[in-house]
């Protein structure tokens, strides 16, 4: 049960493209990757997954296998498109809703 909530909560996360509002001017890709954060990243036609570490002037180094310690350095001009990992709240109610019917459901059959 255990197993099957964590890979519920893990869905709800979704990778989405840094929100720019009217009026202001769009970050760069050095503002946008900030440290310890996991994203997904668009490099020389390939996604990469990775946990930014820390930028060395206009070099990202980061971690692409988030298990293992593998890590990988990617120049400020071949990103092409940063997704930032963000928890989608209505995807996690929707998942709620449907845990909810399913143990009443079971419930249900089991009293009756």
């Amino acid at each position: 049960m255990l197993i099957l909530c964590t890979f519920i909560l893990n869905s709800c996360y979704v990778y989405r493209p840094e929100e720019i509002k009217k009026g202001e001017k769009p970050l760069t890709i050095q503002e946008q990757l900030k440290p310890n954060n996991i994203y997904k990243i668009d490099v020389n036609n390939k996604t990469y997954l990775i946990k930014a570490l820390k930028w060395d002037k206009d070099s990202l180094s980061a971690q692409i296998n988030l298990k293992k310690d593998i890590r990988k350095n990617f120049a400020a001009n071949q990103i092409t498109n940063v997704r930032e990992r963000k928890f989608s709240d209505s995807r996690s109610n929707f998942l709620t809703v449907i845990s909810y019917i399913a143990v009443g459901v079971g419930v249900y059959l089991l009293v009756k």
